[in-house]
């Protein structure tokens, strides 16, 4: 796709997503041809981007991690907040199932993956209710049960985890975006000594080190090959992009004051938002010490910052 059918994607997701129906988007991509949402890093960009910008509905999550199981009404169980575990294990004859999945109603199948396979099931076979705490927009469903071990199609979690991650870091950018435009838009209203807050320096080199992060992790999503079995280039582009995202929403917090935190204003579901998504397939935080630990087991040595 080029420039200019890249922007209109972008547009028309930005209406989608805003509307009520989770299942429009899935129609419109189906209809342009596209199946996987991030098989195109550009298409990714426009699209998941868009989708943390909105703070909207989406099911291009369920979409790309579907496989060739991808259609309307299917949703992917995915691990809970913190954890990349797989949501099914076998336990004898049978698959225990705990996990999340993301704007269950009007689903028609739910897959169960349990690290080598993935198992279809229908949605009542499972049981659960809200996430309670999180993001309410997304509506994020813990799912709970024990089926019976049957047909099953072979699919690796590492490439599910990887494609999932990559996704992710998507919408994270698009959410820290959102978060340091309402703090720019902020700032340059509200005056404080009869001037906009904008220009006082400190402001603004908070907003920059927002920014800088920002750009590193759009920069790095472009940069490294998009190998669904690049296990570091995942775990990559998900830490930088959460830890960009996070650090956006933390400087728009402080410099909107107590209005970012009402009801009224709308930086709260952005805030929301990003810290669910940083928690899906591991947070920022755990990620960077499995880089380490993947970087040493491959033998890799760090070189000095600066020659003493």
């Amino acid at each position: 796709m080029d420039a200019d059918e890249i922007a209109l994607l972008a547009e028309t997701a930005e209406h989608v997503f805003a509307g009520d129906d989770p299942e429009r988007m899935v129609a419109e991509l189906a209809e342009a041809g596209i199946g996987d949402p991030v098989a195109d890093p550009a298409v990714a960009a426009a699209l998941l981007g868009t989708q943390g910008r909105v703070v909207g509905r989406s099911t291009l999550l369920d979409l790309a991690l579907a496989g060739d199981d991808h259609a309307g009404g299917v949703r992917v169980v995915l691990p809970l907040p913190g954890t990349w575990r797989p949501p099914g294990s076998r336990d004898g004859g049978a698959i225990d199932v705990d996990g999340i999945v993301l704007i269950p109603e009007k689903a028609t199948r739910y897959l169960v993956h349990t690290g080598s396979h993935v198992v279809p099931v229908a949605p009542e076979a499972l049981h659960g209710g809200p996430v309670e705490g999180f993001d309410p927009g997304l509506g994020a469903h813990r799912v709970i049960g024990t089926l019976p071990s049957g047909a099953a199609a072979e699919r690796a979690w590492h490439r599910v985890v990887g494609t999932g991650r990559r996704a992710i870091a998507h919408e994270l950018a698009g959410a820290g975006q959102r978060a340091l435009d309402l703090a720019i838009e902020y700032v340059g209203t509200r005056h404080q000594f009869g001037r906009p807050i904008a220009a006082a320096q400190a402001v603004r080199h908070r907003l920059v080190d927002a920014h800088v992060g920002l750009e590193a992790a759009r920069a790095a999503l472009d940069a490294i090959p998009a190998d669904p079995g690049g296990e570091l280039g995942a775990l990559t582009v998900k830490a930088l992009a959460g830890r960009a995202a996070l650090a956006a929403v933390a400087a728009a917090q402080q410099l909107c004051g107590a209005m970012g935190f009402t009801a009224e204003h709308p930086l709260h579901a952005v805030v929301r938002r990003a810290y669910l998504l940083d928690s899906l397939f591991g947070c920022a935080e755990d990620l960077e010490p499995e880089i380490g630990a993947l970087l040493a087991a491959r033998g890799a040595r760090s070189a000095p910052l600066v020659a003493l």
